[in-house]
């Protein structure tokens, strides 16, 4: 009967050191916010593009810029206005970032090019 009470208080220990590394994790992420918490400029998004290559998506006092960033450099693709952006919900709509970069970049794609796509991904 001991060893069961003593199992049950290992278990019980064991769950509140979860519990509070799980709070504390989020105290500590909280804090800072997704990147940080800047006092000009905020990362309204980030895109990997494989690699260490990645899209930013900042808005820097009313405009919205698209930055390259590589290891070797940082570039401003394009200069957007707030009023360019659309916030879509995360019920499986395609991402806003990737659409506004389709539409500055000169990216269509028609239904015809995604049953294309779809197609493809079925064969493979």
């Amino acid at each position: 009967m001991e060893q069961i009470f003593h199992f049950i208080f290992l278990l019980l220990g064991f769950v509140l050191i979860l519990l509070a590394a799980h709070f504390t994790a989020k105290w500590v992420g909280g804090k800072k916010g997704r990147y940080g918490v800047y006092k000009y400029f905020n990362i309204i998004e980030r895109m990997s593009l494989g690699g260490e290559s990645f899209l930013y998506l900042m808005r820097i006092g009313g405009s919205i810029y698209i930055l390259g960033v590589t290891k070797e450099s940082i570039q401003v693709l394009d200069k957007l206005e707030e009023s360019d952006l659309t916030v879509l919900s995360a019920t499986g709509v395609p991402n806003a970032f990737a659409g506004v970069l389709n539409k500055y970049l000169g990216f269509k794609r028609t239904d015809a090019d995604e049953k294309t796509r779809n197609e493809e991904h079925e064969q493979s």
